[in-house]
């Protein structure tokens, strides 16, 4: 990267806890008046010491290994799962894997879905909620997997692929 143009935003949000709310920018030092953002105040002093002390001691990098390694698992896990019990509907990445997408081929109500879904206990969402512009392409689930013990990936995708078979085939009206 151009240390002269590039402008770095990060934060502990996702890999520790939105609640710790520690974040910075390392910008080029003509855009630092630019780059200055109101917030709702800076996080605690304490947490502040606390995350120093966490990234001193070089446990932040072991967590973030950790992390990786139990996420890679659990999205093998959820993709072997997806590719056995829906095979019509192939699993993408996502782009950093955290959410695969699951587009709906063959499933023209992809809100019936997530409706079937949810009547499962299976929280999934359209990718249409995200970027209304998905909404041309075919209907695509969004999936999260993070929270998920590895053991319960089998059964979630089980019911996910009963909700998917549900609404491809609604039951007649009488």
């Amino acid at each position: 990267m151009d240390p002269e143009r590039v402008c770095l935003f990060a934060s502990v949000t996702r890999t520790l806890a939105p609640a710790v709310r520690i974040g910075w920018i390392v910008a080029p030092r003509r855009w630092i008046s630019e780059t200055e953002i109101v917030t709702e105040g800076e996080p605690p002093l304490f947490d502040q010491l606390a995350f120093a002390a966490f990234l001193e001691s070089g446990d932040y990098d072991r967590h973030l290994r950790a992390s990786r390694l139990r996420y890679r698992t659990r999205r093998e896990l959820l993709a072997d799962a997806l590719a056995r019990q829906i095979p019509d509907h192939p699993a993408s990445s996502g782009g950093a894997g955290l959410q695969p997408l699951v587009p709906l081929h063959r499933v023209t109500d992809a809100p019936g879905v997530v409706i079937e879904a949810a009547r499962r206990e299976v929280r999934v969402a359209e990718l249409g909620e995200f970027r209304p512009l998905a909404s041309a392409q075919a209907p695509t689930l969004v999936l999260g997997h993070c929270n998920l013990p590895d053991g319960a990936i089998e059964d979630a995708v089980g019911r996910l692929a009963a909700a998917v078979r549900a609404a491809a085939h609604p039951p007649p009206t009488s």
